[in-house]
């Protein structure tokens, strides 16, 4: 059988992995100039070698937090795994990676949890986290361990109420947020809050739970102050809803003015007997 001569496939390929295999190895020296020339001649940051090491959990594994800022900038996915089957975030906790590193991941939007886990699975794996840190820290002494524990476990929570508001189930929410240690008021990566999102879905029982476990009525969206909960409230189509946050905004307010009052009187000021206490959370 003559040989193709126009089937320049097989060497498309070799060239790819070569310059792959490049940028892999400015990765690994942390060369982050060499990495930025490669890839703006269009190396991709997703690609992986024959082991499944893909550019950023190599970053991870390095502790190089400026080639991993870099990385996910160039478009790195912040969830796709590498060897083992393992995400960048796993391999960040897997090598105590620091703080600064955990901290990219998760604002680029790493999910701690897979959102397809059951309970039971998310459970397993928080507490999985945690033996390995724990281990980590007693065997270095290194309290890096212990905050990227703080960090992951927030994100975790943060992860958790929004799915959870999702869902729709008041009792399961009400059950959670009394057993469950989370700020109340976070942004999830795509800067929303779970207080927006109750709103946004129309839900008048969700948003009072979250009300009376701290939520701030006025906080808008991360990435868009246009994006507030009485708007997503008006644009429910829940009229009721809409008097509710507005009312919520009102006390929100009295309270804060009470807390000024107090501070500069040092006087204990006592709530209206009608207004039933909130309980802050984070």
């Amino acid at each position: 059988m003559p040989t193709d001569l126009c089937n320049i496939a097989p060497l498309r390929a070799e060239i790819t992995t070569s310059v792959q295999m490049q940028l892999l190895a400015a990765v690994s020296t942390g060369c982050v100039k060499t990495a930025a020339q490669l890839v703006a001649a269009g190396v991709s940051v997703n690609m992986g070698d024959e082991d499944d090491d893909t550019p950023l959990t190599l970053a991870v594994a390095r502790s190089n937090p400026d080639m991993v800022d870099f990385l996910l900038k160039a478009g790195a996915d912040v969830n796709l795994p590498g060897v083992g089957g393992k995400s960048p975030l796993r391999v960040a906790i897997d090598t105590a990676a620091p703080l600064g590193v955990v901290k990219l991941l998760l604002a680029a939007g790493a999910d701690p949890l897979a959102a397809s886990y059951d309970d039971k699975q998310k459970k397993d794996v928080t507490d999985q986290m945690a033996a390995d840190l724990a281990y980590i820290n007693s065997r270095t002494g290194d309290e890096n361990a212990d905050t990227v524990l703080y960090e992951v476990t927030r994100a975790s929570n943060v992860f958790n109420i929004i799915e959870i508001v999702k869902d729709g189930n008041p009792h399961k929410l009400d059950n959670w947020l009394k057993t469950s240690k989370v700020d109340i008021n976070a942004y999830n990566r795509h800067g929303a809050t779970a207080f927006l999102h109750a709103c946004q879905m129309g839900r008048s029982d969700l948003v009072e739970l979250l009300w009376y476990a701290g939520a701030d009525p006025s906080k808008p969206h991360k990435y868009d102050a246009a994006i507030t909960p009485l708007k997503m409230a008006e644009e429910s189509g829940n009229p009721h809803l809409m008097r509710e946050v507005k009312r919520y905004i009102s006390l929100a307010e009295e309270e804060f003015r009470k807390k000024s009052t107090t501070l500069q009187t040092d006087m204990p000021v006592m709530k209206p007997a009608q207004v039933k206490p909130r309980i802050f959370k984070g």
